[in-house]
């Protein structure tokens, strides 16, 4: 009966050390868990960064291209779908951390490169052209529509003007 009452107890006290370990590895597991998605997210960001910094590096030599020589833009549409696409890269890895301040200053430099686009009448490999190589419609127009649906998502993204007034401001 002694022994049996040891079993019980030993059996009871490996059961609760088993349960205990158990939820110790499950914590551990989720903090690792949540340590990853900051690095990731940290990592997102740093990424996000650095294809920011490219497309404004690229949107510089565009405007000292375009403000040295505006007769010559044909060196400047290929810097300019350059910056485009580090800023819409970087954008693109803002959104997948949720970092809205970021979000909304990509979306102005979006628009910055759209509207150097409408003014200075940088063509782009992208107009819509007729089957005669012509391009169709008026691409200043849809250029500046394109800079003000990325205005208007980057007010979206800021949500409202309190949580962030100078990125609101510099937005608008």
């Amino acid at each position: 009966s002694s022994n049996a009452n040891i079993n019980l107890t030993a059996t009871a006290t490996a059961t609760a050390t088993q349960t205990e370990s158990t939820k110790k590895t499950a914590i551990i597991a989720r903090e690792n868990s949540d340590e990853r998605a900051n690095i990731l997210s940290l990592l997102r960001k740093r990424l996000g960064d650095a294809c920011n910094e490219i497309g404004k590096s690229l949107l510089s030599t565009v405007k000292e291209l375009l403000g040295a020589s505006m007769s010559s833009k044909t060196p400047a549409a290929p810097l300019l779908e350059s910056a485009q696409f580090w800023f819409q890269e970087g954008l693109d890895h803002f959104e997948q951390c949720n970092d809205l301040r970021n979000i909304a200053l990509l979306r102005c430099n979006l628009c910055q490169c759209c509207k150097i686009s409408a003014n200075a009448h940088v063509s782009s490999s992208s107009s819509k052209k007729n089957e005669h190589g012509e391009t169709i419609g008026n691409n200043a127009e849809e250029c500046l529509q394109a800079a003000a649906d990325h205005l208007q998502k980057a007010h979206s993204a800021l949500i409202q003007r309190d949580e962030d007034p100078k990125t609101w401001d510099m937005v608008s």
